[in-house]
Formats: structure tokens, C-alpha cells, sequence
């Protein structure tokens, strides 16, 4: 079980940089169709949440199938 500890760090990491980057790209989208900041980062904070969570247990999953 040690063995998976670096391997979860790094896909804790990854989801969190990966998901800060594609969601600043929506809270951008969201403010320049809007024009209100706070509805932008509401959408982002949602989008990033979520996105987190299922890549999160998608990678999860996967590294449990054997193929």
C-alpha cells in the first residue's frame, strides 16, 4: 500500500493543477459573456468542483483495471 502513495500524490496534484488552469479559462469565458465577475467566479468555483471530483474517481477507477 505504501507504493500508491506517490502515485496519489501526483494524481491529487495533477487534477488540481490541471483543473486551475481549465477553469480559469471558463471563469474568463463566463465574465466576457456575463460582464459580472461574481457570476464568473461562482461558474468557475461550480465547474472546478465538479471536474475535480469525476477526474479524480475516473483516474481512481482506471487504476484499478488490469488491462
Amino acid at each position: 500500500m505504501d507504493g500508491n502513495k506517490p502515485l496519489r500524490k501526483r494524481r491529487i496534484l495533477k487534477t488540481i493543477t490541471w483543473r486551475t488552469v481549465a477553469t480559469s479559462i471558463t471563469v474568463v469565458v463566463a465574465y466576457i459573456l456575463t460582464g459580472r465577475l461574481e457570476i464568473a467566479g461562482s461558474i468557475g468555483l461550480l465547474d472546478g468542483s465538479i471536474k475535480m471530483v469525476s477526474y479524480y474517481a475516473h483516474e481512481s477507477i482506471w487504476d484499478k483495471i488490469k488491462i
